[in-house]
């Protein structure tokens, strides 16, 4: 993993005395040294300010802890297929209204998602009102995939309880991540959107990425006694963020950062006695979280899926596996390939239940897809959610063949003669292909792809099928 000059990160809230960042810098050595919190100040000159100190040819990673990305089902229903093309638009034409908060049930709708604007409002605000604004089914379709944990995460459109992220979501955006993709594009990535974090620390000066101190907490060994009978506990005190001093002086030790003796000192103290000690003290986890996937002590952990890196985003250092289960972050562990299958095709890219592979034969565009469950030989042998979710994949393909290659007809076959794990072909067709109107199948041998041709088809429908995921 390369090792930008500068990793900052940024407890994140509406009001600005609540905004404080903890960062690193690398020394001339290649380990970081971290320096003590201290406000983030003007947002407006943040960037600029990160990427002065980091030096004229200096890479920075920032990280936030709010939401950059928005739920798949809201997504679909708000026409909403690349979200970062969509981020420095806001606030413009159909979008003008979504950077303010709903006030009442009627002013909610799919360009002004946030709601309410107040908790006390009468009458009495309710979640249902908010997903019939949206016309959502039930509160999980307000979750994005990594906001489901565990540890859950609040749904970002509802803006009520001492854990939302809406309107902090809402000040990052604004003041933050659009202004970056406006001002310096070129030199931008955001993470897992613009690619895997590796690539992006490699060749942009400016990194951004969302974190969730309540997951990185789990990664640093932190813990939260709960004491009854005491008011106040967990990370609101000075005595249970002091409590987890050992735990963060230990993974800097191990992890070979060195520590501002500022920073020492706050951390052994539990950052002060107020309960406004928990920004200074989760900007520095979020840090330490953030280091950790630089040094390569944790993966960045974003899956495969489509929609999480057009749409929804991922917190960083969340486990895919965990959060989705293993068969959705990255197939089953138990399912392979049909050695037949992977001899005759070329992986294009994977969806949320099937492999999209490319058949290696250039007479006719073809792709096969593969759901990723072993020992599944027939369509009615998958779970009922499979099932449904394989024809969106069998409709969205057709789609990406139909726009890409124009045919004259598609044939769409599930076989298995031959190869019985469960297949389906979606192959366009033409009145002047070698074998109309007949079955491909037999009718002459497979004509290979030139190498440039290959690359070429691979890339396009890579890109085309991303475009069309979630």
């Amino acid at each position: 993993m390369p090792r930008p000059n500068i990793v900052a990160h940024a407890d994140w809230s509406v009001a600005a005395n609540k905004r404080w960042m903890t960062r690193a810098k690398l020394g001339r050595d290649r380990c970081y040294n971290a320096l003590a919190p201290t406000f983030v100040g003007d947002t407006s000159t943040l960037v600029e300010r990160l990427l002065g100190e980091a030096g004229p040819r200096g890479r920075i990673f920032l990280g936030f802890d709010f939401p950059i990305g928005v739920p798949r089902a809201y997504a679909a229903k708000a026409g909403i297929t690349d979200f970062l093309s969509l981020l420095p638009n806001l606030g413009q034409g159909p979008w003008c209204d979504i950077y303010k908060v709903a006030r009442t049930p009627e002013e909610i709708s799919l360009q002004r998602p946030f709601y309410p604007a107040q908790s006390n409002a009468q009458p009495p605000v309710s979640m249902d009102q908010l997903l019939r604004g949206l016309g959502l089914a039930d509160r999980m379709a307000l979750l994005r995939h990594c906001d489901r944990g565990p540890p859950a995460a609040a749904p970002i459109f509802w803006t009520v309880g001492g854990n939302q992220v809406g309107k902090a979501a809402l000040a990052g955006w604004r003041e933050v991540v659009a202004p970056a993709l406006r001002n310096h594009r070129r030199d931008v990535g955001i993470w897992p959107f613009d690619g895997a974090l590796a690539d992006l620390l490699a060749t942009r000066r400016i990194v951004l990425a969302e974190t969730y101190p309540g997951e990185i907490y789990s990664h640093l060994n932190l813990r939260f006694a709960r004491r009854d009978g005491v008011g106040t506990s967990g990370k609101r005190t000075q005595v249970d963020r002091a409590a987890n001093a050992k735990a963060l002086l230990g993974w800097a030790r191990k992890a070979d950062v060195a520590l501002d003796p500022v920073l020492k000192r706050l951390i052994r103290d539990g950052f002060g006695r107020s309960t406004a000690g928990e920004d200074p003290f989760d900007a520095t986890v979020g840090l330490f979280g953030m280091l950790n996937v630089v040094l390569g002590r944790r993966s960045s952990g974003e899956p495969e899926a489509p929609a999480i890196r057009t749409v929804e985003g991922w917190i960083l250092g969340r486990s895919a596996a965990r959060t989705l289960g293993a068969a959705r972050a990255r197939g089953p562990r138990d399912f392979e390939l049909h050695p037949q299958l992977a001899a005759d095709t070329i992986e294009v890219c994977r969806l949320d239940l099937c492999r999209v592979l490319l058949a290696l034969d250039s007479s006719y565009p073809w792709v096969i897809l593969v759901p990723q469950r072993a020992d599944v030989r027939e369509i009615y042998e998958l779970a009922e959610r499979d099932r449904q979710l394989l024809m969106v994949e069998i409709a969205q393909a057709s789609s990406v063949m139909a726009c890409l290659f124009a045919p004259d007809k598609l044939n769409v076959a599930a076989l298995g003669n031959a190869v019985p794990q469960l297949h389906l072909h979606v192959i366009a067709r033409y009145r002047t292909d070698r074998a109309w109107p007949r079955p491909i199948w037999g009718a002459s041998p497979a004509e290979p792809y030139a190498p440039e041709r290959l690359r070429e088809i691979t890339s396009r429908l890579k890109a085309a099928f991303l475009s069309r995921e979630g």
